[in-house]
């Protein structure tokens, strides 16, 4: 696993930043998308999957 989520969010594994550009946004289904994400510091990729929250 590239990241490790606390409770202050995403951290890179390699430098330690918390900060990121989202490089592109897909849907993955009905409920879910996926980002492509790169670390400001380092330039390491990874990839989110994130589940839509259903508005009320």
């Amino acid at each position: 696993m590239i990241t490790k989520q606390t409770s202050k969010g995403f951290e890179c594994q390699k430098c330690g930043c918390r900060q990121f550009h989202v490089i592109y946004t897909r849907p993955a289904s009905e409920d879910k998308l996926v980002r492509r994400r790169e670390c400001k510091k380092c330039g390491r990729r990874f990839t989110t999957w994130e589940k839509r929250i259903s508005q009320i």
